[in-house]
């Protein structure tokens, strides 16, 4: 690991050669919350819905191991990347977990290991959120 000092900033920043599952998911929830100000968004609260998807599908029995590893996650960060920017439009947690969840639906597709995967895992409320989620997915 390398320790890397920007000069005028009083924090150091640390280059990361190789990460764990843990840290790239700390890391994305830090992003999203610098990245979105949405007031009630706290960083864990991305690790709890992403690990919620993967362990419902294991125990559903739609994946042998777990989608989420470092690689698939680099996949999630690129494509939530894309998504929020620097775009003012996601102002609730609901609306940037519907962006996250259509971000983990999109990787699943096309890293996982299965040919399709169900669709209730990544809806927020099936009966009134879940359109939400595909008016995001269209975006792509």
């Amino acid at each position: 690991m390398l320790t890397v000092s920007v000069p005028g900033d009083s924090v150091k920043r640390r280059t990361v050669i190789q990460a764990s599952t843990s840290e790239l998911l700390r890391g994305l929830g830090q992003y999203l919350s610098k990245q979105c100000h949405i007031r009630h968004f706290e960083p864990a609260q991305l690790v709890m819905w992403l690990r919620t998807v993967d362990r419902a599908l294991l125990l559903q029995g739609w994946q042998d191991v777990a989608f989420i590893n470092p690689a698939n996650l680099v996949f999630v960060y690129m494509l939530v990347k894309s998504m929020v920017g620097n775009d003012a439009t996601i102002k609730t947690v609901e609306e940037l977990q519907s962006v996250v969840l259509t971000c983990l639906y999109i990787s699943y597709s096309y890293m996982g290991n299965e040919i399709s995967y169900p669709l209730k895992p990544f809806l927020i409320d099936q009966h009134e959120k879940g359109c939400t989620k595909w008016q995001y997915q269209q975006a792509f």
